[in-house]
């Protein structure tokens, strides 16, 4: 049993100092899932900037296209569409990577806890 568990089991009601704990315990959880939410955002929206640029870059190389040597214009024109896939597909599992957490986070309170959903 886990260290919480002991003061939330007794029989179906919470006495008054049981609610204050559960409502502190679930504020700090809260507090440390928005960090980490926070720094996650923070990480995606620096890929969105990132993913911006090689799409303005992409943009460049097209307008430039007949002042430039073939080959290199279709080396970085390649170049320019890897890393967008790469960076779409990063965001992409960065967002659902930060779902996932969010619910496992949840569904693990309520175990630690012993609550019900």
């Amino acid at each position: 049993m886990h260290k919480g568990q002991e003061t939330l089991q007794t029989g179906g009601l919470m006495n008054l100092q049981q609610t204050l704990l559960l409502g502190i315990k679930a504020l700090g959880a809260e507090v440390h899932w928005n960090l980490l939410r926070l720094l996650r955002e923070f990480e995606i929206k620096q890929l969105d900037k990132r993913l911006l640029q090689e799409y303005e870059q992409l943009g460049r190389l097209h307008a430039g296209h007949l002042e430039q040597d073939a080959e290199d214009w279709e080396s970085e024109k390649e170049t320019c569409h890897k890393q967008i896939a790469f960076l779409e597909k990063e965001i992409a599992f960065l967002r659902k990577d930060l779902e996932k957490l969010r619910a496992s986070g949840i569904q693990e309170r309520l175990e630690r806890w012993n609550l019900r959903a």
